[in-house]
């Protein structure tokens, strides 16, 4: 081991009292016609100037990743839609949950409120309140405003009510003792 040692302290010392002739060059081959046979045909268009816009399809789509992304993107969409359309609206008044149909039938609208009881939810008087709705959203004829009082029990309850109008849009309004909320129906 030590004469290994010996021999590469020896080979190191020669090699610096005699170094390598410093100017010899390094001789580079380089021939861009050479690259540019070998260049895929989009390099060759980029040389050339030649810059082709991508279709906006093109774009999410252009690799498998962004492919896979721009799919599962749409499906999540598509997904949260359909529970949107499915659930309808369904609104919280005092712990109760509250939601709301409504139809027309020979000139009369007829609504339902539907109550599901949740635990320590509000019990006792509802007034409700419900208008037509002009395109804004906003009840313009206050002389049209339909309303009555209702009694939450601890049990799931239907509120079914007639409303002699034909409208498609309507705006209704649950008070509590303590909190209101105001929810806008379309009817079917």
């Amino acid at each position: 081991m030590k004469a290994d040692i010996e021999t590469g302290k020896n080979i190191l010392a020669e090699a610096l009292k005699n170094p390598v002739a410093s100017n010899r060059d390094i001789v580079f081959h380089y021939s861009r016609d050479h690259r540019m046979e070998r260049a895929s045909q989009d390099v060759n268009n980029l040389n050339d100037g030649v810059v082709r816009k991508p279709a906006v399809f093109g774009i999410f789509t252009s690799t498998r990743s962004h492919g896979v992304l721009f799919i599962s993107i749409i499906v999540l969409c598509a997904f949260i839609t359909i529970i949107a359309r499915m659930t309808g609206g369904v609104y919280k008044l005092d712990g109760n949950n509250i939601s709301v149909s409504a139809m027309r039938y020979e000139g009369a609208t007829f609504v339902v409120f539907k109550k599901t009881f949740m635990e320590d939810a509000y019990t006792g008087p509802v007034d409700i309140a419900v208008s037509p709705s002009d395109a804004k959203g906003d009840s313009s004829d206050v002389s049209s405003v339909f309303t009555w009082r209702v009694y939450f029990t601890p049990d799931d309850e239907d509120f079914p009510v007639s409303i002699p109008l034909d409208a498609r849009k309507l705006t209704a309004l649950l008070r509590t003792e303590t909190k209101s909320i105001s929810m806008k129906i379309k009817v079917e």
